[in-house]
């Protein structure tokens, strides 16, 4: 398995046009309106993840499970994890998502996720 971490992941969503008036801010020189998502917004992270769920549609629960912006990529062998892990760069691709490197990583037996280790055929809470 594969875990990701998106990076910024609410600034990657773009504000329909017909909404960025809804965003609007003045200051003392000029009224401005988010291109993006502005982070702060009540409904952010349930919009963040129905763009998610609709990029990701076709992987979802196959061989991918998302939440937010953490990514885990599960396969039974190297060569269909590679073949998984080029789908998903792909579709990172086609919808310009950015990962966060840092916090992601390649390939796992075992790996830590929101309080829980995630390891092959079972999920614990993580002891720590």
């Amino acid at each position: 398995m594969s875990m990701m971490d998106r990076l910024s992941i609410y600034n990657q969503v773009v504000v329909h046009p017909k909404d960025k008036k809804e965003t609007a801010f003045t200051t003392l020189w000029e009224t401005f309106m988010y291109a993006h998502m502005p982070f702060g917004l009540i409904n952010e992270g349930a919009t963040f993840q129905r763009a998610t769920d609709i990029a990701f549609m076709v992987e979802q629960d196959k061989f991918m499970v998302v939440y937010l912006d953490d990514i885990i990529i599960f396969s039974k062998t190297n060569e269909e994890h590679i073949l998984h892990l080029k789908l998903t760069f792909k579709k990172f691709r086609t919808y310009g998502l950015s990962l966060n490197l840092k916090k992601s990583q390649f390939p796992l037996s075992e790996g830590k996720l929101l309080g829980h280790i995630v390891a092959q055929k079972r999920v614990m809470i993580d002891p720590e």
